[in-house]
């Protein structure tokens, strides 16, 4: 075997490029490296001001490097359209957070408070409000009201914001309107001192947030109530807040108005006098502190800062409750069900070889659907031979954790119109929903729910079966009857609907 012998000045020229190369390559990833270092480094370190924001700018840092945009083709890009963005989606809480006016001329002066005011214009009728304010006082054994020492912007200073006195009215006397008019005192005269002597030492940055509830037993009502909660504390996570001396400034900007340290020292404060319902352990679930009744405020004078929410009524599902909507994802709607599920500690992951199940909800008092004990009847004959299971439930007899890990084991869930429907909330999606109306009543609010989670939907009327005793002949309270063969048609429309969710693999 003969071998070539390379001219021993190739070979070493050889050497040298490789080892140039390497050096080069060295030096382009070790720059590449702080280049990317210092451009996550100009991102604040508090995490409180990183959420929902920090995800769409790391994703970029490549083309901020290299300076060249690389795009997918337009064929990739599958985004929410703008306006269910706007109600539905992540742009309701940025615009929410953009929205930010201060109502307070003067901050700086001794013993001043601050008031600060967002707001949505999801809708036409109104615009809808929640508002922090910082430096109030609370005295239990005078007004008992929250006294603002403040002097307010007139109309020409609020950049176009609503006065206090324009904010809206909300079902049920609820609101930061009612509630500033009720439970509190604004008034300019700074020379008013306060008695701080028996305040602890140190103050508090946690807020008192003050809510005054539609009701406590309605879970389509209270629901929505927390929701609002839920989505205002998410607002203000991601709002930066300016220090006192220049609260208008952005150069000025520190900490998110709610944080982590600010949420442990957080709690609800309940300002009406009913009960306290089923969902009453949800208000707190955001808090480091368990809900309090005004009563149990501590009756000093010390310095608090305070919230006054989002009511239930400005709720985005309210937003669609009398016209059929063609939204088809809600990034709100699941984050808040999956908050609630978490919280209770329910999977929705579907076990292999469980049999499709379908849940009638079964209403005791109004708008009851007769002769329902025979239909469930009928449809476990009807599907005796497969592997289809047919329950019929009383979700007022049941505890709120009991309703949920029974919705998120239901294949197709029935019930005429009411609240119970507001479990659809919690389904998965290609799960199916049938609701059943009184007759000429069009109010498609489950319907748009069931869109926005991915859940199929039926829905059909009934005729009038009488009239309940002593309670007339509204639609609320009037008892509904449906033909028997009518009844099995919807359901099974439905129940083939969910034939191929998840790991099911069934013919029609």
């Amino acid at each position: 075997m003969h071998f070539v012998r390379v001219p021993r000045f190739r070979s070493q020229l050889s050497i040298a490029i490789i080892i140039l190369f390497i050096v080069l390559l060295s030096i382009f990833y070790s720059g590449l490296r702080v280049q990317r270092s210092h451009a996550l480094d100009i991102w604040p370190q508090d995490s409180t001001l990183q959420s929902g924001l920090s995800s769409a700018a790391t994703s970029n840092d490549l083309q901020s490097l290299t300076g060249v945009t690389l795009s997918l083709p337009i064929e990739y890009q599958d985004l929410p359209e703008h306006d269910c963005q706007q109600v539905y989606g992540l742009e309701y809480l940025t615009n929410l957070r953009d929205s930010r006016q201060p109502y307070c001329t003067h901050v700086t002066n001794t013993g001043s408070s601050s008031l600060h005011c967002f707001h949505s214009n999801i809708t036409s009728k109104r615009n809808d409000a929640f508002c922090v304010a910082e430096s109030v006082s609370w005295n239990a054994s005078s007004d008992k009201r929250f006294k603002i020492q403040c002097e307010l912007r007139d109309s020409s200073g609020l950049k176009g914001a609503p006065t206090l006195d324009e904010f809206p009215k909300y079902m049920y006397d609820t609101g930061p309107k009612f509630i500033l008019d009720h439970f509190f005192q604004i008034e300019d005269d700074f020379r008013k001192g306060r008695d701080t002597a028996t305040c602890p030492v140190g103050k508090e940055n946690g807020y008192k947030i003050l809510v005054k509830r539609e009701g406590e037993g309605n879970p389509w009502h209270s629901l929505l109530e927390i929701f609002s909660l839920y989505l205002t504390l998410d607002i203000l996570s991601i709002t930066p807040r300016a220090r006192p001396e220049n609260l208008e400034a952005l150069e000025t900007l520190s900490e998110s108005y709610y944080s982590a340290t600010r949420a442990k020292e957080s709690q609800v404060v309940i300002l009406d006098d009913r009960a306290d319902g089923p969902f009453f352990e949800l208000w707190s679930l955001l808090t480091g502190r368990p809900t309090l009744r005004l009563a149990q405020l501590p009756a000093d004078d010390c310095e608090q800062n305070i919230l006054l929410p989002l009511p239930g009524g400005s709720n985005p599902l309210w937003f669609s409750d009398w016209s059929p909507q063609s939204c088809k994802i809600s990034t709100l709607i699941k984050a808040f069900s999956k908050r609630i599920l978490g919280h209770y500690g329910i999977s929705t992951l579907l076990q292999k070889g469980r049999p499709i199940t379908i849940t009638i909800i079964n209403r005791q008092e109004t708008r009851r659907l007769q002769d329902i004990h025979q239909y469930t009847e009928l449809l476990r004959q009807e599907y005796q031979d497969s592997n289809i299971r047919v329950e019929l439930v009383d979700f007022a007899a049941m505890g709120f954790k009991e309703q949920l890990e029974k919705v998120t084991k239901t294949d197709v869930l029935v019930g005429v119109h009411g609240a119970g429907m507001v479990h659809t909330m919690f389904m998965e999606p290609n799960s199916a929903v049938v609701e059943i109306f009184p007759p000429r009543l069009e109010y498609p609010v489950y319907r748009n729910l069931a869109k926005l989670k991915g859940v199929n939907y039926f829905s059909t009327h009934a005729t009038k079966a009488g009239v309940s005793v002593d309670q007339g002949e509204d639609w609320h309270s009037s008892d509904l009857e449906m033909r028997e063969e009518h009844f099995l048609e919807v359901i099974s429309l439905a129940v083939k609907s969910v034939f191929n969710r998840g790991i099911l693999n069934i013919d029609v």
